[in-house]
């Protein structure tokens, strides 16, 4: 067997391995992105709030990410908006981030409150969808409670039958009453609590008390609620 030919073996030999490199460059370069991002995604999934510099950082190093990554994307069009980017600018980007992960309810959410000062109808239905994703993902419960009180009248009885349902589910899990708390503060959130006790008098009286009970030894923004 000539060189040539035993060259040529090798290169056939190599092929797969080559595909392969080339095919995990660009999760390779994902990661070193939200590497670089972290902790940033993991705080704003659990509602804690950072000071707006943090996110500018995060916004620059998920611009390293594949636009093929809808976590990513969603990632950063959310860290540019908790850095007061206006909500109307990440719409392209949050849109590519639903065409690379369509079945995200958090990315939804993000599109329904960057939506809402601009067209009140596209949020309400990015919000349905955000509604019927993973209904019971408790990570996104109390955005969607905060924003159906707001686009209530905006959506359909299928949506306000599960924004109903989000309200219920940061009551029966005690990890979240502290965010059921601070959004019983915010508008239109005890409207839209009232309604999903209805029927469910002892419940109701139940939260309330606990409520009254948990403010007057809390910080004084969860004190009073907004009706």
């Amino acid at each position: 067997m000539g060189r040539g030919a035993r060259w040529l073996i090798r290169l056939v030999w190599l092929l797969p391995a080559l595909a392969l490199g080339i095919g995990a460059t660009p999760h390779f370069s994902d990661g070193l992105a939200l590497d670089r991002a972290l902790p940033v995604p993991s705080y704003m999934i659990a509602g804690t709030a950072l000071p707006k510099g943090i996110y500018l950082g995060a916004v620059a190093a998920l611009d390293g990410a594949s636009p093929a990554d809808g976590f990513a994307g969603a990632a950063r069009a959310e860290a540019a908006m908790h850095a007061d980017a206006p909500g109307a600018s990440q719409i392209p980007l949050l849109e590519h981030a639903l065409a690379a992960a369509p079945a995200s309810p958090r990315t939804w959410l993000l599109l329904a409150q960057a939506q809402l000062q601009t067209d009140r109808a596209k949020a309400a239905t990015a919000l349905s969808q955000a509604l019927i994703l993973a209904p019971y993902d408790y990570w996104v419960a109390a955005g969607r409670t905060r924003y159906a009180a707001l686009l209530w009248s905006d959506l359909d009885a299928d949506a306000r039958s599960r924004a109903l349902g989000q309200v219920r589910l940061l009551w029966e899990e005690p990890q979240f009453h502290a965010q059921l708390l601070q959004l019983l503060t915010l508008p239109k959130v005890p409207k839209l609590v009232d309604r999903a006790f209805a029927g469910r008098r002892d419940e109701r009286v139940e939260l309330y008390r606990w409520a009254s009970a948990t403010r007057r030894r809390a910080p004084p923004q969860y004190r009073e609620p907004a009706r």
